[in-house]
């Protein structure tokens, strides 16, 4: 057996992984000629032959594939064989290797038999085109040497056919006319057949559905016509039951360049995907518990909010229950923005939210913000300093979510900034995007903490005078509302003391010369009082919310009934001829959509107003309610300014 030259095996390595030398040294028969840049190998191909090319898994993840063009690109090696290394501590991209024409792909630690196999192969090769011809006068010695070449190669299909026999993996090729050359045990056993029943036939002959053997049949035509691999992923009914396998197919090239054969191999992934869809399910179910508890959390809010009002309006002249129910007032708003921070976290950040697409002029946006986050600003006594550069600012986008991402920046740096403390709204235009900074003069961040300022539940150091400052998930939200408009969030801090600034861009739009809708603006004044008394149906059967809610608006001159269940409100609605209903949803006997296409379907009140009040307000909650025929859908605890002004424009 021919022994290789030290100098005919080239192996290139740039150090990135220390162990990976010293173990393939050990794995060759011989020391190879060493490369330790890019550089120095491409300077030895020039200078030498080499019977193959090796790449260690350092230097193939991180500059093989272009030096593995750079290769084949020089005249002295565009056919040199050449072995591409990995291990699991470097990525590498397996199907740009084989389309270079890599001899193999090799995971390390290899076995040390099969791979000496390998170069004492290719050596032979390299050393018979190197050889001149023999004298026909040692046709002995010619003899003997093509024995020899016979032995190594019976040694080296053993040696493979040892390795694809013993892997978890399907090993196996095809002809071109779509029919297996060659099947390894593995999927044998899968097929439940001998090699004799199996190799000659092709998909559909071994039991294949036929959607499948033709897609298989259209791969390796591909195959065969682009000279590339392809990938893909199927279920398969065998004899392991119902699987689920990852595929690759391979050309195999022939001497003259052009795809003889198609090679493939097969992973089963089935307990991988499983895996995955349990993750999904799990997450599905954590959404859901979200939704349930939002819904929970709210219920005890609504009679809270109302009995607040109720006391307001009862209070008259007397300063301390008035400033104790502003106090129950501002605490369940907290709350309530608390609740719909819950929700959103699982929904934004994972993009599972439609976002209205309208053009909007982003300073009314702006503007919108500002009256949102004014009374945090009132109560901590910061001055707000507003600076934009002339004209529209008009951006595509959805204006409550961007609303929602102005108001966060806001909200948060007056919770991080002292009493008394400046804070600066700037917008402006560059080229084709649109800039919306704020800027404070508080605490500041330290370096560690930027880079995970817009992860979940991240926060600066709590302050004693800072006792109410979130879950620590608003930043998160306004950077996947703005990735979801197409822009980036970016945050900034000279360090702790030093104040900070949040921004982000937005796509811009040409600007338009129609004025903007007055309607972007907020409706800021209370609604007036009703023209006239209405007659009221309530049906909550939570009680302590119904009464409140009906003892509120009795105040305002209203005739208000309460039923606690949807049968008590079907019986009632006849006599009392309720003008307007207000319906939980979750009811003990029928749900809420329920109770309102039923009472819908009686001429008498069929023209009622239907207002849905429920612990549910999502998209598709706020559907299902304009479906079952609600003219209204209001998430508890109750908006009474909103309440108000719908009662109003009845009366």
């Amino acid at each position: 057996m021919s022994e290789l030259r030290p100098s005919r095996i080239l192996l290139i390595d740039d150090g990135a992984d220390a162990e990976a030398l010293p173990g393939l040294l050990q794995l060759l028969e011989v020391a190879p000629t060493l490369a330790l840049s890019r550089e120095e190998a491409l300077i030895k191909i020039g200078q030498l032959s080499f019977a193959a090319i090796l790449l260690t898994p350092g230097m193939a993840a991180a500059h093989g594939l272009e030096l593995g063009r750079r290769i084949r690109a020089h005249p002295e090696s565009q056919w040199t064989p050449l072995i591409f290394f990995t291990s699991s501590a470097f990525a590498f991209d397996s199907e740009q290797a084989w389309s270079l024409e890599a001899v193999d792909v090799i995971d390390l630690p290899a076995p040390k038999a099969a791979l000496q196999s390998k170069l004492r192969f290719l050596s032979e090769l390299f050393r018979r085109r190197q050889t001149p011809a023999a004298d026909p006068a040692s046709s002995a010695d010619a003899e003997d040497e093509r024995l020899r070449a016979q032995q190594e190669s019976e040694q080296q299909l053993r040696t493979y056919e040892t390795i694809l026999s013993n892997t978890p993996d399907l090993a196996y090729v095809f002809d071109l006319n779509y029919r297996f050359t060659y099947a390894n045990k593995v999927l044998l056993q899968m097929w439940g057949r001998s090699w004799e029943d199996a190799i000659g036939k092709n998909c559909l002959e071994l039991g294949y559905e036929p959607w499948h053997a033709e897609m298989h049949g259209r791969e390796i035509d591909q195959v065969r016509a682009t000279g590339k691999p392809i990938r893909g992923e199927v279920p398969f009914n065998g004899e392991f039951g119902r699987r689920i396998y990852d595929y690759i197919f391979v050309p195999v090239f022939g001497p003259d360049g052009e795809v003889e054969a198609v090679a493939g191999t097969t992973r089963d992934v089935t307990e991988r995907k499983e895996a995955e869809e349990s993750l999904r399910l799990s997450d599905r179910r954590k959404d859901e518990f979200l939704a349930m508890l939002a819904h929970e959390l709210r219920n005890p809010l609504a009679p809270i909010s109302t009995a607040a009002h109720l006391l307001k309006v009862q209070a008259g002249d007397n300063l301390r229950i008035r400033h104790v129910s502003d106090i129950i007032s501002r605490q369940v708003k907290h709350m309530t923005v608390l609740v719909d921070d819950l929700l959103d976290v699982s929904r934004v950040t994972r993009g599972l939210v439609d976002l209205e697409q309208d053009d909007l002029d982003l300073k009314l946006v702006a503007a919108n913000a500002t009256e949102q986050a004014r009374p945090l600003f009132e109560t901590r006594k910061h001055v707000l300093h507003m600076r934009m550069d002339a004209g529209v600012m008009q951006v595509r986008g959805d204006r409550t979510r961007l609303i929602q991402v102005i108001v966060n920046l806001l909200n948060n740096a007056a919770k991080y900034t002292p009493p008394g403390g400046e804070i600066g709204l700037d917008l402006s235009t560059a080229g084709d995007v649109v800039s919306i900074s704020v800027t404070d003069n508080g605490i500041g961040m330290d370096a560690e903490l930027l880079p995970h300022v817009f992860e979940l539940f991240t926060q600066a150091e709590r302050t004693p005078d800072r006792s109410q400052g979130g879950l620590g998930i608003g930043l998160a939200l306004v950077r996947s509302i703005v990735a979801l408009h197409g822009g980036e969030a970016q945050a900034y801090s000279e360090g702790p003391g030093r104040g900070s600034r949040f921004s982000f861009t937005l796509p811009r739009l040409e600007q338009k010369a129609e004025a903007p809708d007055a309607r972007e603006f907020p409706a800021m004044e209370a609604a007036a009082d009703p023209v006239q008394p209405l007659r009221i149906m309530i049906v909550d059967d939570n009680l302590d919310a119904a009464q409140t809610l009906a003892s509120l608006l009795e105040t305002q001159g209203h005739r208000v009934h309460v039923a606690a269940n949807g049968a008590d409100a079907l019986n009632d609605a006849a006599k009392r001829m309720p003008q307007v209903f207000i319906l939980d949803i979750g009811l003990p006997d029928m749900d809420g959509y329920e109770l309102s296409r039923r009472l819908r379907l009686r001429p008498e009140i069929a023209h009622a107003i239907y207002i849905a009040l429920t612990g549910y307000g999502q998209t598709h909650d706020r559907l299902l309610s304009k479906v079952a025929g609600f003219h209204h859908h209001f998430v508890k605890p109750m908006d009474m300014q909103q309440l108000q002004s719908i009662l109003a424009k009845l009366g």
